[in-house]
């Protein structure tokens, strides 16, 4: 089994690049903070979207579309389950 865990793990970052927090995400985390005036776990959110864009992706896809609703102004919001073929 933890051979196969580890086989997944492969596989997935062959597939999905890694994104980084960098000091461009770590502003417009503070941007996002501000401007939403978000607390507590919607600033989690609020950092994936950061590091999203600090990486220049543009689109974020999830099954917690109510997490980022009030952030799509700033990122495409896709919902995962219609994006399954």
């Amino acid at each position: 089994m933890p051979d196969e865990a580890v086989d997944n793990v492969r596989l997935y970052l062959e597939a999905m690049p890694m994104l980084v927090e960098s000091h461009e995400s770590v502003v417009i985390l503070s941007d996002l903070i501000a401007h939403y005036q978000l607390r507590g776990k919607r600033i989690h959110d609020a950092n994936l979207v950061a590091t999203a864009l600090g990486n220049g992706v543009q689109a974020i896809l999830t099954e917690n579309l109510a997490d980022f609703a009030s952030l799509r102004g700033r990122i495409e919001v896709l919902d995962l389950a219609a994006e399954r073929v």
